[in-house]
């Protein structure tokens, strides 16, 4: 009898300690949840706009949460990635089908942010995610400017995802299948009667290249007046080049022929464009000086796409900046050998787990009204 009762009395504690985790959670009411009431309403039309917009272009769902505190809540969770990984299964944020939801989270008490993303997205956007939240988010919210914070993150999560990410499978079109030899209908081709176009058209083209090059060759005479000016040479020329101007011809990108008059003490400036150059044109101060050094971020398999980061720096203006590439998977090819290094399957399965996201929840408790699930993808950062 007493055996009886302790057993009742410990099944009913943990049902009651099951119901209170349960409850412990905040309940979905919307796509934007502002319970730590930092948005204005301005903010919250904004985000509404947006959300709705991305819902009718992808087909995907974003909600947005502020927290007053998620510590608070007293639910089972040892840490903020794990406790944003159950909330995103307890609600079923986007379809079962293409788990493509995202919950962007922000704890103000904690000083904590999150970006939880369906596991349909692959985990080569963590890093993605991750600068956002960095470059975007927490720079507003170190200023106290939460709603602009909240706002701008999911403006650049909506432009980010659909490009980056297609959640949707394609289908791969199948093939088509061989004939026999023995059923092979033979074509013949009939010969092509012989076309002089073919060698004037190559000749006019050589004599047009010859043309323009010779023009560059031919003396040039003063506008003013009309005297022959003289190409100065690369040493003489660079008093009429400004410092950014010979840089360029330092650097091999363009290359720069004065011409001089003597006369009136005119003089005019070439520019030619190098064709094999490593240099490209700074937004900055518009000249041939920028270069860029890729850094691969996750390779990409043929199970998931890549990233590679550049970063461009130009010798002129010292203008920097990043730019995240995503590289496509690779496609399989059953009648060519593949050759990967040996590390290839260590290095994907170290930069999908490390840094960017928590560990995989199972946790499937509590409302699911989309059905969709998170495998902890995403990103986290403190503000």
């Amino acid at each position: 009898m007493i055996r009886t009762r302790v057993g009742v009395g410990l099944v009913s504690l943990i049902v009651s300690f099951a119901s209170t985790a349960l409850a412990a959670y905040p309940q979905k009411t919307g796509s934007i949840q502002d319970l730590a009431g930092i948005l204005p309403s301005r903010d919250q039309t904004a985000l509404m706009d947006s959300i709705a917009w991305f819902k009718r272009s992808t087909g995907a769902e974003l909600i947005v949460l502020t927290l007053p505190s998620w510590k608070d809540l007293d639910t089972p969770n040892t840490t903020w990635e794990s406790f944003s990984t159950n909330l995103f299964n307890r609600w079923g944020i986007g379809t079962k089908s293409r788990n493509d939801g995202v919950l962007f989270v922000a704890a103000i008490k904690e000083r904590k942010l999150r970006i939880e993303l369906g596991s349909g997205f692959k985990r080569c956007y963590d890093p993605v995610m991750k600068q956002i939240l960095e470059k975007q988010v927490v720079p507003l919210f170190k200023e106290a400017r939460y709603g602009a914070g909240m706002v701008l993150g999911s403006q650049k999560i909506i432009q980010s995802l659909p490009k980056l990410c297609p959640v949707a499978a394609v289908a791969k079109p199948k093939p088509v299948p061989t004939p026999s030899p023995s059923n092979t209908p033979r074509i013949m081709i009939p010969s092509q009667p012989f076309s002089p176009w073919l060698p004037i058209g190559a000749g006019l083209t050589l004599l047009g290249a010859w043309a323009g090059f010779s023009s560059l060759r031919r003396p040039k005479r003063c506008p003013n007046c009309q005297t022959v000016l003289e190409k100065l040479s690369e040493q003489a020329d660079d008093e009429y080049l400004s410092a950014a101007q010979q840089l360029e011809e330092r650097l091999s990108s363009v290359q720069y022929d004065i011409w001089h008059c003597q006369t009136c003490n005119n003089h005019e400036i070439i520019r030619r464009q190098s064709w094999f150059s490593n240099y490209s044109t700074c937004p900055s101060c518009q000249h041939q000086t920028l270069s860029g050094t890729k850094t691969p971020i996750v390779p990409a398999s043929q199970t998931q796409q890549g990233l590679t980061r550049l970063e461009r720096h130009c010798s002129h203006c010292q203008h920097q900046d990043l730019q995240d590439i995503i590289l496509p998977r690779l496609e399989r090819h059953s009648d060519r050998p593949r050759f990967y290094p040996s590390n290839f399957t260590s290095d994907v399965t170290r930069h999908s787990s490390s840094g960017f996201s928590s560990t995989a929840s199972n946790n499937r408790s509590g409302s699911n009204s989309g059905g969709g699930q998170s495998s902890g993808g995403g990103a986290s950062s403190d503000f």
